[in-house]
């Protein structure tokens, strides 16, 4: 049990990594991606750059910028079943002896496009602890002088790759999370020359003014799938016009709108083929001429990057297919005449249901204009009955005035005074305020 115990305490203090004397890949397992070089952020903040080791074979070198000293660290990635494993080491010694003789960093990786995650051995549970035993004591010796994990010498590649294949599940210990992340490598990004990585993993390097990377064919921007692009672009999308060569070796020329032609363009083929005509979305839509390697050539309309409506297609020994195409085949005289029945059935039927709109539309405009007329009415009457109520108010206001203006003819001025000059108080003062009311 104090074995147990202390085995338990030690992988759970090295926080998931697992180290090994042998390395973890050989020929028929390592795979490089080469879409993992970039730049990245951790999730501690720091400038990870990921860049293809110059004396690894297949192999990368991570530096972590952010550090005084740029710790560098060299690593393969390993397919084993259907996980990827991340074998590295950090820079000491001989970097040509750097792999099979150091002690190495077994992580599983889970890579997609925004970055990568990597995990450590499992934060075990009850139900985990046996079999995390099982893979540790494969792995490694426990040794109670000194409270460590002692690599086993004489585990062979094969089956160090047996047993972390088998207990692949084992890794799902959070170990770190890298995002891809816009940042100048080296020189200058501004006014100069420079390197810089973009998000979304394209990378240029050469001349910049004003921020802005001057691309010719000798500088281009290169996409994340290997891709060279010659133009404007915006946040490493082509944007504008350019010049995309895939790593097919085909050529598009023309106006990019987010990373796809759009508008009028060119795409010229490794076997000589080629068209020239509108885009959109990428997908020839509209009208262009396309040019068969063998020289046969069709000009007219297209949809969804099919031939289709009017066009003329010449064969290579000069024959002329003309007429009306639907996914690049020219219709019959038959079902062009279907076709057209069809259609002047549809535009029949169309044009019923239009008539109706219409005719349910008018009345419903009507019935719209008669209820408004019938409002502005109704609110003219009530206009008109407000004015003759505040004319009878009025009128009564005035008659009862009068009546209090002759009531002082009948009172004796001396009287007046009586009150105190207090208009208010006195007989007619109080008449008048009788009247004062609001109308």
């Amino acid at each position: 049990m104090r074995f147990i115990s202390l085995l338990l305490t030690f992988v759970l203090s090295i926080s998931g990594c697992l180290p090994s004397k042998n390395p973890l890949y050989s020929d028929d397992v390592g795979v490089f991606l080469p879409r993992l070089i970039g730049a990245y952020k951790d999730k501690d903040g720091n400038i990870i750059i990921i860049n293809e080791s110059s004396d690894l074979v297949q192999g990368y070198e991570k530096i972590n910028i952010s550090q005084e000293k740029r710790e560098k660290t060299f690593f393969r990635l390993v397919k084993l079943g259907e996980w990827i494993f991340i074998d590295s080491s950090v820079e000491y010694g001989t970097k040509k002896d750097l792999m099979p003789n150091h002690r190495h960093t077994i992580l599983r990786a889970n890579i997609y496009d925004g970055g990568f995650d990597t995990f450590g051995l499992y934060n075990p549970k009850k139900e985990k602890k046996a079999r995390l035993i099982e893979y540790t004591k494969i792995l490694g010796v426990y040794d109670n002088s000194s409270e460590k994990v002692i690599p086993p010498t004489v585990l062979e590649t094969k089956e160090l790759q047996k047993a972390t294949k088998e207990y692949g599940d084992v890794f799902n210990n959070s170990w770190n999370s890298f995002k891809r992340h816009s940042y100048c490598i080296s020189g200058n990004c501004n006014n100069g020359k420079g390197e810089f990585v973009c998000e979304n993993g394209g990378r240029f390097f050469g001349e910049f003014k004003d921020g802005s990377a001057q691309t010719d064919d000798q500088s281009p921007l290169i996409l994340l799938n290997g891709d060279k692009y010659v133009g404007s672009w915006k946040n490493c999308i082509p944007e504008g016009n350019g010049k995309l060569s895939f790593s097919i070796g085909t050529v598009a020329i023309g106006e990019f709108k987010n990373g796809s032609l759009n508008g009028q363009g060119t795409m010229e083929w490794k076997n000589g083929a080629k068209y020239i005509g509108d885009y959109k979305n990428g997908v020839r839509e509209g009208y262009g001429t396309y040019i068969w390697s063998d020289g046969s050539k069709y000009v007219g309309t297209w949809k969804n990057g099919n031939m289709h409506g009017l066009g003329i297609k010449t064969l290579a020994d000069g024959t002329q297919l003309t007429g009306e195409w639907e996914k690049d085949r020219l219709l019959t005289a038959a079902e062009v005449d279907l076709k057209r029945r069809e259609e002047a059935a549809k535009a029949a039927k169309d044009a019923v249901y239009e008539a109706a709109r219409i005719q349910v539309e008018a009345e419903n405009r009507r019935a719209k204009e008669k209820h408004q007329e019938e409002e502005r009415r109704h609110q003219e009457l009530l206009s008109i009955e407000r004015e003759r109520q505040l004319f009878d108010c009025k009128a009564r206001v005035n008659t009862c005035k009068s009546q209090c203006e002759s009531l002082s003819n009948q009172i004796d001025e001396v009287k007046e005074r009586w009150y105190g000059g207090n208009t208010k108080t006195s007989p007619r003062g109080r008449c008048k305020s009788a009247c004062e009311q609001p109308c």
